[in-house]
């Protein structure tokens, strides 16, 4: 048990044990509090430690009663509710009611300690209780409880933003992930489609990567790291269906890095920059496209890019799911990666360096959820 633990969880020991700690720390000040009463002026009482405990024991009850009703029932029905007025009128009646008890609490406890008949104990008698242990001590007591209330009411809340933030952050990756743009799809099948009517020997073998696509898409992304090797082997494909569905339209030139061995990265990202990257090209609307893709590691980065011809001067801005992207990577990879598009008077250039990671940094570090990136190796 640590002290985060004992003093947030929900679990049952632990909040009884925050209700003792607090109760007893109450107890003990109380106790000590009333060793010695007596105002200026007036003749002081001492007692024992043992005598103030069981004077005390007058009015616990009272204290635990009016405690638990606040933070039980004032403060979520009405003041978390933002019904102040109602919140108001029951707080001034809980504490009258309190001090009404606490009053004849103090006067039960003089006639047993002095052995006063009730009729002779009048308020000057019964004051000190009265004021301190009816006013003051109760006051002070809602105080404290609701400031805890207010402090575990907002941290709570702010871990649940915080999850919120973290689910929404993922389930936004997640389908940016497993999107792929209907355009690529409609082409695609419309190749194969094209490719078996013809009788093409190519049509089992753009089916099994069509296949292999959605498969990876589908199972592949839920993983919180592949090998690099594998999400280019899909790229691959994915660029060669690009390339069918084109035909002769569309000169585009690869290049691709050799070992790759050991190297790991986040599933589906760099596939989905690529597919919003072709998507950003067709946008351009190119007369004669020409298009380089071309990806290289460099120690422990890899470095994409894009380059293809522009027909005219004027900038075409980027689509909202390459916007997305953006933004999923700088979520995905914090301040690690780089990305920039350039445009000059033939060319638009999209440039990315990306973290690599390693297979013995990762078996360090199974616990990394998908929103946590380790420092690259």
């Amino acid at each position: 048990m640590n002290t985060h633990e004992f003093i947030f969880s929900d679990q049952l020991k632990y909040r009884i044990g925050r209700h003792l700690v607090f109760w007893i720390l109450f107890s003990l000040h109380f106790i000590i509090q009333n060793l010695m009463i007596g105002g200026p002026g007036e003749a002081k009482t001492f007692r024992t430690f043992l005598e103030s405990a069981s004077h005390f024991l007058y009015f616990l009850p009272i204290y635990l009663l009016s405690t638990y009703f606040f933070i039980e029932v004032l403060l979520p029905r009405f003041l978390f509710k933002q019904r102040y007025t109602a919140f108001a009128f029951s707080f001034l009646v809980l504490f009258a009611l309190g001090f009404i008890a606490i009053y004849y609490a103090g006067i039960f406890y003089l006639h047993n300690a002095t052995g006063k008949p009730y009729s002779q104990i009048d308020f000057k008698a019964n004051k000190y209780h009265a004021i301190v242990d009816g006013l003051f001590l109760p006051f002070m007591l809602f105080g404290i409880a609701a400031g805890i209330k207010f402090s575990k009411k907002w941290f709570h809340q702010q871990r649940e933003n915080e999850r919120m933030a973290k689910q929404k952050l993922a389930t936004e990756l997640q389908l940016l992930k497993t999107s792929i743009h209907p355009r690529f799809l409609f082409h695609s099948l419309h190749t194969v489609e094209k490719h078996i009517n013809n009788s093409s020997t190519q049509s089992p073998a753009l089916i099994l990567q069509l296949s292999d696509l959605l498969s990876y898409i589908l199972y592949e992304n839920d993983k919180n790291w592949v090998e690099l090797e594998k999400e280019l082997e899909i790229i691959r494909g994915y660029i060669n269906l690009e390339e069918k569905g084109f035909g002769d339209k569309l000169l585009l030139k690869t290049e691709f890095p050799g070992n790759t061995h050991n190297t790991f990265i986040v599933p589906c990202i760099l596939l989905s920059f690529v597919e919003s990257s072709f998507e950003y090209f067709l946008e351009t609307r190119q007369e004669e496209p020409l298009l380089t893709l071309t990806i290289r590691i460099n120690e422990n980065l890899l470095h994409y890019q894009m380059v293809f011809s522009r027909s005219n001067a004027e900038e075409v801005p980027p689509n909202e799911k390459f916007t997305n992207m953006q933004k999923q990577l700088k979520n995905q990879y914090q301040d690690l990666h780089q990305l920039s598009i350039s445009y000059d008077d033939k060319n638009i250039l999209i440039d990315l360096k990306l973290p690599l990671y390693s297979g013995d940094l990762l078996n360090l570090k199974k616990n990394t959820i998908i929103n946590e990136v380790p420092e690259a190796v």
